[in-house]
């Protein structure tokens, strides 16, 4: 719906047309993600992989593939919580809890 504000001009209420976020779609999406990381190589990558122990990242990639989390959804981790996100099953359970998912 649009109206007509004489100092504005028209202004329209635009809606979001994304689906809502299941916890298949958040792993999909984390999952990606990290298989666009260059240093990860996608064929070693599981949900349970642990980022230093099976794909031999350090803390600063670590500390970059939060910040590509925090771009693909949209909202900050704060870093005492972002230190504790080793794997990506424990990324997807953080973005659902945050985003209030449950199945």
């Amino acid at each position: 719906m649009c109206r007509k504000i004489p100092s504005v001009g028209v202004l329209c209420r635009q809606y979001g047309d994304l689906p809502p976020l299941t916890l298949e779609t958040i792993k999909e999406r984390v999952m990606y993600v990290l298989k666009l990381y260059d240093k990860i190589n996608p064929e070693k990558l599981q949900t349970s992989s642990h980022f230093m122990k099976d794909l031999g990242l350090d803390s600063l990639d670590q500390v970059e593939i939060i910040m590509a989390m925090e771009d693909e959804f949209g909202f900050e981790i704060p870093d005492a919580e972002a230190e504790k996100l080793m794997t990506p099953e424990e990324i997807v359970q953080y973005i659902a809890d945050k985003k209030d998912v449950y199945e």
